[in-house]
């Protein structure tokens, strides 16, 4: 059982990387919100189960799913308008019309490092 729990919490905490980036850039596109309804559903289901039982390794490892995944669609939520740089490049490029002055909208977005 601990093996899982420990296994649970590296799947469902490699996420929580993200996050911070997430939070700086104010752009949380790459979240995908039925995946995560899905998770909570699923997590919550399991943690359910592991309390019934006592079971700590499933609270343990599902609770941090469930805190993952709730915090994830509340940064959707929370910046559902806003787009990453790559949108805002190609809507600058686009708004400059053709020989329009891009190169500056390049630089300042070229300065934004990968996720």
């Amino acid at each position: 059982g601990y093996s899982c729990g420990l296994a649970s919490i590296i799947c469902y905490g490699t996420p929580l990387r993200r996050l911070w980036t997430m939070i700086r850039r104010r752009d949380a596109s790459t979240v995908f919100a039925p995946y995560c309804c899905a998770q909570v559903l699923a997590n919550t289901l399991w943690f359910s189960y592991g309390l019934a039982t006592l079971s700590a390794s499933l609270m343990v490892g599902n609770g941090l799913g469930i805190f993952c995944a709730v915090t994830q669609l509340l940064l959707k939520v929370l910046f559902w308008g806003g787009r990453g740089p790559a949108v805002k490049l190609v809507q600058e490029a686009d708004a400059a019309g053709p020989g329009g002055e891009v190169a500056d909208s390049v630089e300042r977005w070229s300065s934004i490092s990968p996720v």
